[in-house]
């Protein structure tokens, strides 16, 4: 009726008179944001973390194997379809993100990536569980999966769409494109990691593409801000909002002072 339409709109006013207000603090709050930054360049930081896998199993009984440089190449049998699954250690604290390298290696099919006969793979899932003594599970709920690059239609964000037949590609079979690819998976938000906690990793390879399974991999986890994890690892304002940053205030251009803004709003 009319007092509930008339009610409703008087949220709305509220709710719009709150926004009004935050857009006039915000360059305010911008400024108070760089005079505590007292060098913009010492903020970045390496995010990226080697993660303390202690063991890699393969439900197709292939043969899993650590080297040297704390990756893990795939040997022996290669079945239709496989599942890794990765158990690690956890320091105490959170977890917000993982980060999946995929290696070349002289031992893989045409020195590629990927198991199958031309090189390439697909995984189709990435899921991942923390446990803890006298804690419950609990599974992480990726939010976010971006890739150096993704065969075309591969792109690594098909790996959040629950299909278990999609995924993502690296076009292993192409001569010019068997590099070192990188993908990462960020957590909607941090997740609590406790004392003396563990990871179980799995990825999968269900695609309809026999043997195409990942070759060899190494993973690195961070528990830095979810909107702040990077694939380059590098914390910290980029580069474009650090020009803009070095800058005198009383110069920069309504441009940069709103690119400058829109940083804020994301990452701060």
């Amino acid at each position: 009726d009319e007092r509930e339409i008339a009610a409703l709109k008087k949220k709305i006013e509220a709710a719009q008179a709150k926004v009004t207000e935050a857009e006039l603090q915000l360059p305010n709050l911008v400024a108070s944001w760089e005079a505590e930054m007292e060098n913009p360049e010492t903020e970045k930081k390496e995010m990226w973390q080697p993660l303390a896998v202690s063991e890699v199993k393969s439900q197709g009984k292939a043969s899993p194997r650590r080297l040297p440089d704390g990756s893990w190449i795939i040997g022996g049998r290669n079945p239709e379809n496989d599942v890794y699954t990765v158990t690690a250690s956890l320091k105490e604290g959170s977890f917000t993100g993982l980060l999946l390298n995929a290696l070349p290696d002289p031992s893989l099919p045409n020195q590629s990536l990927g198991r199958a006969f031309n090189g390439n793979f697909v995984l189709t899932g990435v899921e991942a569980q923390i446990t803890a003594p006298g804690a419950a599970p609990v599974k992480v709920a990726f939010a976010r999966a971006e890739a150096d690059y993704s065969q075309s239609g591969y792109d690594v964000k098909l790996l959040l769409d629950n299909n278990k037949t999609n995924g993502w590609a690296i076009d292993g079979n192409d001569p010019k494109k068997r590099l070192e690819r990188k993908a990462m998976f960020v957590a909607s938000s941090p997740v609590r990691v406790p004392a003396g906690a563990s990871m179980t990793l799995k990825l999968t390879h269900q695609s309809k593409f026999a043997g195409h399974n990942i070759g060899r991999f190494k993973l690195s986890i961070t528990d830095d801000d979810p909107a702040l994890v990077s694939l380059d690892g590098h914390g910290g304002p980029p580069a474009a909002v650090l020009a803009i940053m070095k800058t005198p205030t009383e110069n920069r251009t309504p441009k940069q002072r709103a690119e400058l803004e829109k940083y804020y709003r994301s990452a701060v």
